[in-house]
């Protein structure tokens, strides 16, 4: 990996291990091919396929396709054996990239899809409609994983909590059993809709493009209403609302408190206004071109292109005891969705269906769209980077490489050619550590936090 991206060290009791790029054959000479377009074959046990880095099941993980949808082909390779975990030993390339085993994909005469997987819900900015379970507090609500499962009296698949949702149809489905209303999730899973509501209230707020010519630092005012005063420490002269955007003109140390000019005589507490500032490239960022600066004492991200930053916004990182681990850390996948879940360390459980627009770049942390809340610019999460949904919809299309149709994630197998999101804390002492190794879940290190919440409860 890059140099200062990642050593041997052991800080703040966890070892952090050096990285290691998978060691891949060269691609295969491939085969030309009538086949154009391949449709990938439909289960009813997984509704993605895997795309390999190379024809071989040995190989990492490239990404998934939906089933159902159609991808282009650039050829096929036929191997001499069926040792590679593929029966048919004829596999697809897809286009842009990554192999397919011939078992699950058919050729067809149809054009390839057209249209991202994700389509948003009119008049929202999220692809489903997604119900919140409303609950009391301490009470929950059964989760069967199928309607044949309701139907048959079987136990629940899981007992939902207040504030746990389920993602929807744009037109939900319901049905009905012995008298009672049932919604049926995009993934089959089955609810009462009794104990629910349809969230209706999503974030608006959505950060900006920046140029070249645009004035850095800038912020975002946090409090509901924060006072503007005529000097530092000066006199109160007027107060603006949450959110409202203000140019930092000069800064002021006065005792240990930091104030910003934001206009003529006008001056107010640093606390009070989300910075968003440029930095030099942090050493241990790589050399994508692509890198973000995560800010969790300013609770912003920007991302940059090379040196220039291209877009900013407000986030809601994680707070006690899920801190956001600080560290330079590869982005390791993309994924339009997924369900995110309590794992066996964190002390209250939780499940939110169908999260959109999923960057991962620390073990189960991710930037991605959070629909169940308007936090942003505070600390909210389980330890993860959240975003508005407009914002995170936009830095995903962003991040290179984009989806190809009908892909449901991308995965970077080398991380070395990864954009790297640059995690730390400008109001700590000490703004950077790494805190956390790089990379997908590891089973030692999950091992190592349930050890450690088992001494902790």
């Amino acid at each position: 990996m890059a140099a200062g991206l990642l050593l041997w060290l052991f800080v703040g009791g966890v070892t952090l291990r050096p990285y290691v790029p998978p060691q891949l054959d060269p691609e295969p000479e491939l085969t030309p091919t009538e086949v154009k377009v391949v449709e990938i074959a439909p289960t009813t046990s997984d509704p993605d396929a895997v795309v390999l880095a190379r024809p071989s099941y040995a190989a990492p993980l490239a990404g998934h396709v939906l089933r159902g949808m159609r991808v282009p082909v650039r050829g096929e390779v036929l191997l001499p054996n069926k040792g590679n975990g593929c029966g048919t030993r004829l596999y697809y390339a897809l286009e842009p990239v990554g192999y397919i085993c011939s078992s699950e994909a058919r050729p067809t005469a149809k054009p390839a899809t057209s249209e991202p997987v994700l389509q948003i819900v009119e008049n929202t900015p999220l692809p489903y409609r997604y119900a919140m379970v409303l609950v009391p507090e301490g009470s929950f609500s059964p989760m069967w994983g199928s309607l044949t499962e309701l139907r048959e009296h079987a136990e629940p698949e899981r007992q939902l909590s207040r504030g746990d949702t389920i993602a929807l149809a744009a037109e939900p489905r319901v049905e009905l059993f012995e008298g009672e209303k049932y919604y049926v999730s995009v993934d089959d899973k089955v609810l009462p809709v009794k104990s629910t509501m349809i969230v209706q209230q999503y974030s608006q707020w959505q950060g900006e493009q920046l140029t070249a010519a645009t004035h850095l630092p800038f912020g975002w005012v946090n409090p509901a209403k924060a006072p503007i005063y005529d000097a530092p420490d000066g006199k109160k002269i007027d107060q603006v609302v949450q959110r409202t955007r203000l140019e930092v003109l000069e800064e002021q140390l006065l005792g240990k408190a930091r104030w910003l000019r934001v206009g003529e005589d006008r001056w107010i507490k640093e606390r009070h206004l989300n910075e968003v500032r440029k930095i030099e490239r942090p050493e241990g960022t790589g050399h994508h071109a692509q890198w973000f600066d995560v800010d969790l004492g300013e609770q912003v991200v920007v991302a940059y292109q090379n040196e220039q930053p291209v877009y900013a916004t407000l986030t809601a990182s994680g707070h006690e005891p899920n801190n956001t681990p600080r560290g330079n850390y590869p982005i390791w996948g993309k994924v339009t969705s997924i369900t995110m879940k309590s794992q066996e360390y964190d002390d209250i459980p939780y499940y939110v269906n169908r999260v959109p627009w999923v960057m991962f770049f620390q073990a189960h942390n991710a930037l991605h769209g959070a629909y169940w809340h308007d936090r942003f610019g505070n600390t909210k999460s389980h330890g993860c980077v959240n975003l508005a949904p407009k914002d995170a919809r936009y830095i995903f299309d962003w991040l290179q490489p984009n989806l190809p149709f009908g892909w449901t994630s991308i995965r970077y197998w080398d991380l070395t050619e990864a954009p790297v999101a640059h995690v730390h804390n400008t109001r700590l002492r000490r703004d950077m550590a790494q805190d956390r190794n790089i990379g997908p879940p590891n089973k030692n290190d999950e091992a190592d936090r349930v050890s450690k919440a088992i001494a902790r409860r």
